[in-house]
């Protein structure tokens, strides 16, 4: 409990066991809804706004052009229909009533500046033809495209507002004027859009500005409250790191006192972890004494290779402790070497225990006990780790071996290993047949046989360690804790 109190008081603030907290995942996501939700609401309020105020100024410009139309005269506008025709009195007085409705309307103040001009839509004609504008007088004449807004306000007697889509740059209405000898004759009312722009850009401005004053206060209310929400478990968080650190789970964990709900969550969790603790126990004991079971079967079945299993585990884990494997490694190292020859259980007796040599169905039957093996360990799920060595171990570097004749690489590096180390003590060891020779002799041949039985890199391993430390290996009958020799004499 003291070592968790100094964890604690050194930590100064809790972190998360990856490096994001949960306030920082909790802040994340509060922040992106906030943001999402304030974006939402924002475009929404300004595509009101946006359609309220194109909608307003189209009114207005409807208002302006039905009221400027009262004000226009057609009399004698049947004659203009060229430049050479500017100087007649119709077109005189017509050009004056746009001037003074241009400057009535003040189009030219505050960037609301605006174009009005009469068109004159004659009989059998394609389309309209300017009569005159407030514009340069040689648009006298010019043809105009016609559209819908400007047959319909001629068709109906009523001023038009031309959609050009979304935003455009001018607002255009068409009023009618009436008609004469010449035609009809429409007033065309045009108004820049750029002052209706730069106020909407301005009530964007302040949306955003809203926007930003509500997520900061969003922020500093949000984090306080997910501190409160979070700090018993941040404190939980770095008990449960400081006891997969330590390996530790034996102290005590003090979240919240005064909190009901916390103090569940800590006894529930004592009482897991107290579980958990017993299980594992209980999972190892039952993996040991598989593993002594196994290895004693295995020594007593066959006399003549007594001590073999351990040896050659012993063997293959200096190898692999020069190689400088992962410690997962050495486990499959481990396991492999102990439980190499588990297949020989399903071979029978008369073969396994034959005084001479095996004939080719008995070589048959005997090379089937790397598939037994297999076949053994992948119902066993804490000895899968031992597979590789044992389906493989009687393959060879140059691709002789067996049971799938696989070459160089292709076999898993356990296996390799421990066909060294299984050739060297098979050399050193006494059998029936043959009898025992020097550890110097021994790694003549394996060098002999490097890169064909065996992989070159791990003879060049094997090759280093010292002659005093394989008689070690030789002459020991302890692995880990365990006297495999003493059980394999109580059993006898």
């Amino acid at each position: 409990m003291n070592r968790l109190a100094v964890f604690l008081r050194r930590s100064g603030r809790v972190r998360g066991i990856r490096g994001v907290s949960l306030s920082a995942k909790i802040m994340a996501l509060l922040l992106a809804a906030l943001t999402f939700s304030m974006g939402l609401a924002g475009w929404l309020i300004y595509g009101g706004l946006q359609e309220r105020a194109w909608d307003d100024a189209g009114a207005s410009l409807i208002d302006s052009a039905t009221s400027s139309a009262v004000a226009i005269r057609v009399d004698g506008l049947d004659r203009v229909r060229t430049l050479a025709d500017r100087r007649r009195p119709a077109y005189l007085a017509l050009k004056r009533t746009l001037r003074e409705l241009y400057e009535r309307d003040r189009f030219n103040l505050q960037d609301r500046w605006g174009r009005l001009s009469v068109l004159r839509y004659g009989p059998g004609a394609l389309a309209p033809v300017e009569v005159a504008s407030t514009e340069s007088a040689s648009d006298v004449g010019r043809v105009e495209p016609p559209n819908a807004a400007l047959m319909k306000a001629v068709e109906t007697g009523q001023a038009q507002l031309y959609d050009q889509g979304d935003q455009p740059d001018w607002l255009v209405a068409y009023a009618p004027l009436g008609a004469s000898r010449g035609g009809h004759y429409v007033l065309k009312l045009e108004r820049n859009t750029l002052y209706l722009r730069r106020e909407l850009w301005g009530e964007l401005g302040t949306i955003v500005l809203g926007a930003l004053a509500g997520l900061l206060l969003a922020i500093v209310s949000g984090w306080l409250l997910t501190e409160q929400i979070t700090k018993p478990l941040r404190a939980f968080v770095d008990v449960m790191a400081l006891m997969r650190s330590t390996g530790d789970f034996d102290m005590k964990i003090d979240l919240h006192p005064e909190d009901k709900d916390m103090g569940v969550v800590e006894a529930t969790f004592q009482s897991l972890v107290a579980r958990m603790r017993e299980s594992r126990e209980r999972e190892e004991q039952s993996y040991w004494s598989t593993l002594q079971a196994l290895v004693t079967a295995l020594d007593v079945r066959d006399n003549e290779t007594a001590g073999h299993s351990l040896r050659v585990t012993r063997y293959s884990m200096a190898i692999g402790e020069r190689m400088r494997l992962k410690p997962e490694v050495m486990e499959q190292l481990r396991q492999g070497g102990l439980l190499h020859d588990i297949g020989k259980i399903g071979v029978p007796d008369a073969i396994l225990r034959k005084p001479g040599r095996l004939n080719a169905e008995e070589w048959k039957e005997m090379r089937r006990h790397p598939d037994l093996g297999r076949g053994f360990l992948e119902e066993i799920a804490f000895l899968k780790p031992a597979t590789d060595v044992v389906y493989c171990h009687h393959e060879r570097w140059d691709g002789t071996g067996y049971p799938r004749g696989l070459k160089g690489e292709e076999i898993p590096l356990t296996a390799r290993i421990f066909a060294v180390a299984d050739a060297f003590d098979a050399i050193t060891s006494q059998r029936y047949y043959k009898a025992a020779r020097g550890i110097r002799e021994a790694q003549i041949e394996i060098e002999a046989c490097s890169g064909t039985h065996f992989d070159p890199a791990v003879v060049k391993i094997f090759l280093t360690i010292p002659e005093k430390g394989l008689m070690k290996i030789k002459a020991g009958t302890g692995l880990s804790g365990f006297d495999f020799e003493r059980l394999r004499k109580l059993s006898s």
